[in-house]
């Protein structure tokens, strides 16, 4: 079967380019040029020019989310990473919630937003028992903040709901004791 070099493949929400390597879909966003995407160097690159496409779009939304890197030890903070498909503008302390299996709801609080501005970085501390921590289907809440598209006019808001499917994907972190 041929590979199709774009157009929608499971578990994704639209039509981004599907050569791209993971790195490359989370540096992607939607423009009112087109897809482009923002090289390490801060260069942004038009891949596919099409006219007020964040317009077509509708508002943004959640593609992805992540757990930070590393080894989750106990007392230490960690990130969660939630990708949306175009630039977003973050006011206030949006906040979601990391669960732990016995720790309950931990609290991850709105700390940045990476360069390309559709990743927005939430951080928490590692509770202090040993615990299994996961992402669940959720909203994000806006805590009296807003999530708006960034550049479009009149202001619109973001969705902030993270799907079960995008919430899955974060999969599983074991906290260890320190």
């Amino acid at each position: 079967m041929a590979q199709t070099l774009w157009g929608v493949k499971s578990g994704q929400s639209e039509m981004k380019p599907n050569w791209l390597t993971d790195k490359q879909k989370e540096q992607t966003v939607a423009t009112n040029s087109g897809w482009v995407i923002r090289h390490n160097s801060g260069i942004e690159e038009t891949l596919v020019a099409i006219a007020n496409l964040k317009t077509k779009l509708g508002a943004a939304t959640v593609t992805e989310v992540k757990f930070g890197a590393g080894t989750f030890t106990a007392g230490t903070t960690k990130t969660v990473r939630v990708t949306f498909n175009e630039k977003v503008t973050v006011t206030g302390s949006p906040t979601l919630v990391v669960t732990g299996s016995i720790a309950g709801a931990i609290t991850a609080t709105y700390a940045s937003t990476n360069g390309t501005g559709n990743v927005l970085v939430f951080n928490f501390t590692v509770p202090a028992a040993t615990n299994v921590l996961s992402v669940g289907a959720q909203n994000i809440a806006l805590a009296g903040g807003t999530i708006t598209e960034t550049g479009v006019t009149p202001t619109v808001n973001a969705e902030v709901a993270i799907r079960a499917a995008v919430a899955a994907g974060a999969g599983t972190k074991t906290a260890v004791a320190a």
